[in-house]
């Protein structure tokens, strides 16, 4: 951005054409492009202000004024989306400045600083003043002609002659000051609904304990400012960051038809989840919070049906660890929104940057990506009845009181269970087992939950303990290839065939489901979705269901784990074209196929009762 204002760029650092090569290039590769949008506009003379000041959607004072506060770009209005007008003016803002075709072609939106918040202390009586005092906008150091070397990358590029472009001029910041015409809106009251002409908004009779020092409007908006509607800020002042979320799922819809929205925000309300994910916002960089993250997690997805949902993984503010962001790049892994982030005055924490960070970060990736169609189908699966995505040990066992407190392990889907080590220094972690057969996802070991603690030893900082419950069959896509190359996309991924493992629960059986559609429009055709159901007994495989002959949406199933079979007597051999392996020591059976099986309705495959002696 220029100055960090809204729906701009930067004209010597990210001139239009070059930043849509990379956006081109990243296309090209497979991956997406996302940008941040704050509901705070620089009060500049600038398009955006502009268009907003002549759509007359700014909030205002009483008196009709624009209400301003503090942010990035320094002084700044905010939207109102309470403005009959305002979902015209956002979609517009967002046509013009992410038009596919002319502007930046992005994929997705990160909404921040939603509650709205402000840097500018109550009453923020010159915010002006308080906007140079802060330093916002923060300066503009010159650009770096040519680029610092980075080491790993050459001095040179193909397209160097090209490649520097001539500076343009930068738009030049106008002091903020009545120059700029703000007609007041008709629909503006002094006195706002349900409440008396003198009722103080400000300071109401009650007083909560927050983090701020001057009340409810300290480091926000208002309280009694009146929307257009005649609503109070007081009444709506949690809806903010709710209803900008919705404003700009349809602004994206509008600009995407048919496709859906991708928008992560701070700011949430109740139903939030029905048009965006969230992050759990600033976090620190502290082993406390790395534990308070997952229950902050469970709640906004299980509770608050906020499916996806995630913390700033290794912690935004202070400075990381190598064994807290090890642990955490882990943890993260296991959350449905996964993402590393800090702050830009704390220590740098890219997962490269250690040795062992990289390892976690690399063994839980690759857990992350054979689980993603196991992921994909819980989404689908609380998109349709509710049933959470990530669930506390509670929701899987109701009837066991010994879950309703643990808020440190929890359920990735209905059928993996995640214990992370959350001690700094410890390599062990006590984790609560339900009288249920488990298996270890990563070696496929067995363990026989009694209804009570377990203690996992040996777990190193890059590590994670995960379990397969029992009487789950898990359609796992095998990330690595033949070639040892690992699938660094969804589209990538989505070449890989499937490995199917059936974990067999207390009596021999199990189950599970596998859901495909095409990843990213709202309605899918009729054929083009694969929704099948795995049941297993008695050494017998059936798939029932609907299986879509598009590429990447068919079941190849190249292998076929069973876990937990009993004692198994029988050695490797050849049977009708399987290659059958036997492992005594876990108790598992893996049968391979040339080429595979190419799942279809109704489809039964006999697996063992030629191989084995039971």
């Amino acid at each position: 951005m220029y100055n960090r204002w809204v729906f701009t760029l930067d004209p010597e650092r990210f001139p239009i054409d070059r930043m849509r090569q990379i956006v081109d290039l990243l296309h090209s590769r497979d991956q997406h492009y996302i940008l941040m949008v704050d509901p705070a506009v620089a009060h500049q003379d600038y398009p955006a202000f502009n268009r907003g000041v002549h759509d007359d959607i700014w909030m205002k004072e009483a008196d009709g004024s624009l209400h301003k506060g503090v942010v990035w770009p320094g002084v700044t209005v905010y939207p109102d989306w309470f403005h009959k007008d305002i979902q015209s003016f956002w979609t517009d803002e967002f046509k013009r400045f992410f038009n596919p075709k002319t502007g930046v072609d992005i994929d997705g939106v990160w909404i921040d600083m939603n509650e709205p918040a402000s840097f500018c202390p109550y009453p923020c009586a010159d915010p002006e003043a308080t906007a140079i005092e802060q330093g916002m906008p923060p300066v503009r150091l010159p650009p770096r002609d040519p680029p610092r070397p980075i080491p790993g990358f050459p001095d040179t590029y193909p397209d160097d002659a090209t490649r520097m472009v001539k500076r343009a001029t930068a738009p030049a910041p106008i002091a903020p000051s009545s120059s700029v015409s703000v007609r007041a809106s008709s629909s503006q009251t002094k006195t706002p609904l349900y409440h008396d002409k003198d009722e103080d908004l400000i300071s109401p009779p009650y007083s909560i304990t927050n983090a701020v020092e001057n009340g409810l409007s300290d480091l926000t908006a208002h309280t009694d400012i009146i929307h257009a509607n005649g609503l109070s800020e007081y009444d709506t002042h949690n809806l903010y960051g709710h209803m900008m979320s919705i404003t700009t799922a349809n602004a994206m819809s509008t600009r995407r038809p048919g496709k859906r929205p991708f928008i992560i925000t701070r700011s949430t309300f109740a139903g939030a989840g029905a048009h965006v994910g969230k992050w759990l916002g600033d976090n620190l960089s502290t082993w406390e919070q790395y534990r308070f993250q997952i229950a902050g997690m469970l709640n906004f997805a299980a509770i608050y049906q906020m499916p996806m949902v995630g913390s700033d993984v290794c912690g935004f503010g202070f400075d990381a660890t190598e064994e807290l962001c090890a642990r955490w790049a882990t943890l993260g892994a296991f959350n449905t929104f996964y993402r590393n982030h800090n702050q830009d005055n704390a220590k740098s924490q890219e997962f490269f940057l250690w040795p062992s960070v990289t390892k976690a970060a690399k063994t839980a990736i690759g857990a992350r990506y054979r689980l993603l169609d196991y992921l994909y189908t819980a989404f689908h699966q609380q998109h349709t009845d509710g049933t959470p995505v990530l669930n506390p040990m509670f929701f899987i066992y109701p009837r066991d009181t010994n879950t309703y407190p643990i808020d440190l392990q929890f359920f990735y889907g209905q059928d993996i269970l995640v214990a992370p080590v959350t001690e700094e220094g410890a390599t062990s972690v006590t984790a609560y087992f339900p009288a249920e057969i488990f298996y270890d996802f990563f070696t496929h070991k067995k363990l026989v939950g009694r209804g009570g603690n377990v203690t996992i030893t040996g777990v190193d900082t890059t590590e994670i303990p995960v379990y397969i419950r029992g009487g789950a069959i898990l359609p796992l896509r095998l990330a690595v290839n033949e070639d040892g190359e690992v699938a660094m996309t969804t589209t990538e991924l989505r070449k890989r065939d499937f490995e199917l493992v059936i974990a067999l629960g207390k009596y021999g059986q199990a189950e599970g489901k596998l859901y495909i559609d095409d990843g990213e429009s709202v309605e899918q055709q009729k054929g083009d979705v694969t929704e099948v159901e795995f049941s297993y007994q008695y050494g017998r495989l059936k798939v029932r269901g609907t299986v879509s002959k598009n590429s990447g949406r068919e079941v190849n199933v190249r292998r076929v784990v069973v876990l937990g079979i009993g004692e198994v007597k029988s050695k490797l051999k050849e049977v009708n074209e399987l290659e059958v392996g036997v492992d005594v020591t876990v108790q598992k059976v893996t049968l391979t196929k040339e080429g595979g099986w190419t799942l279809s309705e109704g489809m039964e495959i006999e697996l063992l009762e030629e191989v084995l002696d039971l």
